[in-house]
């Protein structure tokens, strides 16, 4: 019952974006245009009748419904689907391995043409969020070691 309900709502929520976007883009910036004349959409706004504005939904979640529920919307819709799925029930460590390994992916995702089905799976996160924490603690203890080191020298210089 989950999926069909998730199926209906994004086709629902994603059907009044895309009749928003063909009466003017909402977010300038978002607004990704291609030459594909045989691609579905909406036409865009440019000098060009052949070219397309590209769509595309995007979720972003931790269950398989939603994943399933955005490729059947966006074939109803003639859209490409894309779905990043996140661990269940992340730790605040998780979180944050799971937002570093998606910032650093995200233009990709969004740029390439095709449908995209992603997992991101716990051994990257914790990975990720490892080298993170590592990295910040590295470049706290080097700090405070330049932070002694400058406090002995001008313990020695007779300035302290």
């Amino acid at each position: 019952m989950s999926l069909c309900w998730k199926a209906a709502a994004f086709a629902h929520e994603v059907t009044e974006m895309f009749n928003s976007m063909a009466k003017g883009p909402l977010f300038e910036e978002c607004a990704i245009l291609h030459a594909d004349s045989s691609t579905p959409g909406y036409s865009a706004s440019s000098p060009s009748s052949s070219e397309r504005r590209r769509r595309e939904i995007i979720s972003f979640g931790d269950s398989t419904d939603e994943r399933t529920a955005v490729q059947i919307a966006a074939s109803q819709l003639s859209a490409s689907s894309k779905s990043v799925k996140f661990i269940k029930y992340p730790s605040p460590i998780e979180i944050m391995g799971q937002l570093s390994i998606i910032s650093s992916v995200l233009n990709y995702i969004c740029g390439n043409l095709k449908d995209m089905d992603v997992e991101i799976s716990q051994p990257h996160v914790h990975k990720t969020a490892n080298s993170i924490l590592n990295h910040r603690s590295n470049r706290n203890a080097n700090r405070d070691a330049l932070k002694t080191k400058s406090h002995n020298v001008l313990r020695r210089s007779n300035f302290i």
